[in-house]
């Protein structure tokens, strides 16, 4: 089969300006051996996770990791770190980067699995 290209060039005028906004936070983080995500529909969905509970998504779990030794798995959501909430993966990098400041050898997370909730200490320092 024989195809006629055309190249051509972009002229000047027409380059596109893509924006990005500095204010949405990333949607995604990784943080002691977890990949976390806000808590999105899709990932609802996907992890059967009902409309009200809110927290932050863990979609991955480094298996080396503190949090896998301790049962933390993807599908799971941190409702809580350090007693209080948590709303997206940056609440969780602030409350992280806190409890290292304040130098604790360990911070407590509160994660939810198939609506049970339990208490999970990891080493802020991982």
């Amino acid at each position: 089969e024989t195809l006629i290209v055309m190249l051509g060039r972009l002229e000047d005028g027409e380059t596109a300006v893509v924006a990005v906004d500095e204010t949405v936070p990333p949607v995604q983080q990784i943080a002691l051996g977890l990949t976390l995500s806000a808590l999105t529909d899709d990932l609802r969905g996907q992890f059967n996770v009902t409309e009200d509970i809110r927290g932050v998504m863990v979609t991955a779990v480094d298996p080396a990791s503190e949090a896998a030794t301790k049962g933390v798995m993807a599908g799971d959501v941190i409702v809580e770190m350090g007693q209080r909430p948590v709303q997206s993966p940056s609440d969780v990098m602030d409350r992280l980067n806190a409890a290292k400041e304040a130098g604790r050898t360990s911070i407590l997370l509160l994660v939810r699995r198939e609506g049970e909730g339990r208490f999970v200490a990891l080493d802020p320092n991982q």
